[in-house]
């Protein structure tokens, strides 16, 4: 994912009319689920099946979207649109371990911006829509 986020900044930086200062990332692979939301930054985050490398749901956050980054997708009621409530209703686990299923079965990667705003966010995140297509995306 990295490689493609470093494609897609190059072509947006070159067809950008006003100059920017250049877009800087830190990419993590988080097999734990531990990674923390880092305030003031934007978020593109990820949920990717362990077996077989899938993605399951790629979502942005914003600089102050810290429930929706670290907690929301891991309880069904949390938010109108979750990772949890999707599994439950596609019967991918049962209403007790949704959270230790998530935790279980699949890891994050997890993309942290340093300058970035709403549109290059909701840009990037269509894009990687439209490469990865996540299962529950669509």
């Amino acid at each position: 994912m990295e490689t493609e986020i470093k494609q897609w900044i190059t072509f947006i930086e070159s067809i950008l009319v006003l100059k920017i200062e250049p877009i800087e990332f830190e990419c993590v692979v988080d097999r734990k689920h531990t990674h923390k939301f880092k305030s003031g930054k934007w978020h593109i985050y990820s949920f990717w099946l362990c077996e077989n490398n899938k993605a399951l749901k790629i979502g942005v956050a914003g600089p102050n979207s810290a429930a929706r980054f670290d907690s929301q997708h891991y309880n069904e009621n949390s938010s109108n649109s979750n990772l949890a409530k999707s599994l439950l209703k596609e019967k991918m686990c049962s209403d007790e371990d949704a959270k230790s299923w998530i935790r279980s079965n699949t890891y994050r990667i997890n993309i942290v911006f340093d300058n970035f705003s709403k549109p290059l966010a909701h840009a990037l995140e269509a894009h990687l829509h439209v490469l990865f297509e996540p299962y529950f995306e669509k």
